[in-house]
């Protein structure tokens, strides 16, 4: 939740205060543009809602038998991280921008891919997990950003809505079924 507060909190500064930060004037130093990179694009596009809705799916099957409750974050919280983003930060940022760019739609899926699979995998893996998915975190917001998508504000703020809503639904959902005396659940 903290994650989506200090995100919208953010947006909100940025759209009041016009040009780039000190960060993105930094990050922009180590950024070569590449305006229709093949392999940019590539990067990207695994944050695409398509993308990221077949690994929720694919995660979810694999999880279900052993965990329901992770099963319903793997298609819940990378949904919940689209919607977000889409519906919800992009208009607050600035409506009138017509881009709407804040946060960045595709290091949001990325970021809700890394984090369902963290949860969905055995722990032996994770650290493994988590370790590739924080490398393909840091090439996508230099690959949205090199193809003039996004500013790095955008793009990395994405990553913390994406990790953000899988994690909230994730420990939502693990409040409502221990208040309710339900499902225990394997891990």
């Amino acid at each position: 939740m903290v994650l989506f507060v200090l995100t919208g909190l953010t947006g909100r500064y940025l759209d009041v205060h016009a040009g780039f930060d000190a960060f993105d004037r930094w990050a922009y130093s180590l950024v070569v543009m590449r305006y229709h990179s093949p392999p940019l694009i590539a990067v990207a596009d695994v944050g695409n809602p398509a993308v990221v809705a077949v690994v929720g799916v694919v995660a979810a099957a694999l999880v279900v038998r052993r965990d329901r409750r992770r099963a319903m974050v793997c298609l819940v919280g990378p949904l919940l991280g689209g919607v977000l983003a889409e519906y919800v930060l992009k208009p607050l940022v600035d409506p009138r921008a017509g881009g709407l760019t804040f946060p960045s739609g595709h290091t949001v899926g990325i970021a809700a891919i890394v984090s369902v699979l963290a949860l969905a995998l055995p722990r032996h893996i994770r650290g493994a997990v988590v370790a590739l998915g924080f490398a393909l975190g840091i090439a996508a917001c230099y690959a949205v950003v090199a193809l003039g998508w996004h500013s790095p504000t955008d793009a990395v703020a994405g990553l913390a809505v994406g990790s953000g809503a899988v994690l909230v639904v994730d420990g939502a959902l693990q409040v409502i079924l221990a208040a309710s005396g339900t499902s225990r659940h394997r891990r």
